[in-house]
């Protein structure tokens, strides 16, 4: 049982940066141009959706603590795997959308 809450305390561990990213880059989306909003503006509520569905899970694998099961932490860990996945993808294309109209406006 001590490995499966220690599995969970790392799931949790990691997924808190993660609302830090994800908020930086919705004010990266919020200070650019209407076409960049526009284009990035589902990817973010996506991401956010996806965040909130894993935050969710762990703390209601949390609240089961006792009957945590095997499984319940690999899912956790396949979902956090993928939101940070995503991140990384939309993240970079933020970035350097973002950058780009920086550039263009000097």
């Amino acid at each position: 049982m001590t490995t499966r809450k220690t599995d969970l305390h790392e799931i949790e561990k990691k997924l808190n940066p993660l609302y830090y990213e994800i908020s930086l880059l919705k004010f990266r989306v919020g200070e650019s141009s209407p076409e960049v909003r526009t284009q990035y503006r589902d990817l973010i509520s996506n991401l956010s959706a996806q965040y909130n569905y894993v935050e969710t899970q762990v703390n209601g694998l949390k609240a089961v603590e006792m009957e945590l099961q095997e499984e319940q932490i690999t899912n956790a860990e396949q979902n956090l795997q993928e939101l940070q996945k995503n991140l990384d993808t939309v993240g970079q294309w933020i970035y350097i959308e973002t950058a780009n109209q920086i550039c263009s406006y000097y």
